[in-house]
């Protein structure tokens, strides 16, 4: 068990030392964003793909709730609830990606 130890120990202490300066030659970056910026609009834009029509469905699922409520006031109460919080989700999503625009609009101004 002592050797096991020890062997774990050595490799541990290869990777920590000395493997990834012999490694950082060899990898490649996989992502093909060279930059941060580049790789968080990237990110916002699928966000912004996925969150809208998820968006969407929870305002059409809000309805169905409305509906199915037939005016029972403990029923409305999480009706309005639940279109409350897909309305306020919804506005983060959308003002994300306003102040995103608004930024990289500005930086790009700055740059030209």
């Amino acid at each position: 068990m002592r050797r096991i130890l020890e062997n774990l120990r050595y490799a541990l202490l290869l990777v920590f030392t000395g493997a990834p300066f012999v490694a950082y030659g060899a990898l490649k970056n996989p992502i093909k964003f060279d930059n941060i910026p580049a790789l968080l609009a990237a990110v916002l834009d699928i966000v912004i793909k996925i969150g809208i029509p998820i968006a969407v469905l929870f305002i059409i699922y809000s309805g169905f709730l409305f509906v199915k409520a037939q005016g029972k006031d403990e029923k409305l109460i999480e009706a309005k609830a639940a279109l409350g919080y897909t309305l306020l989700g919804t506005a983060i999503l959308l003002g994300a990606w306003a102040i995103s625009e608004v930024i990289q609009n500005t930086v790009n101004q700055f740059k030209s």
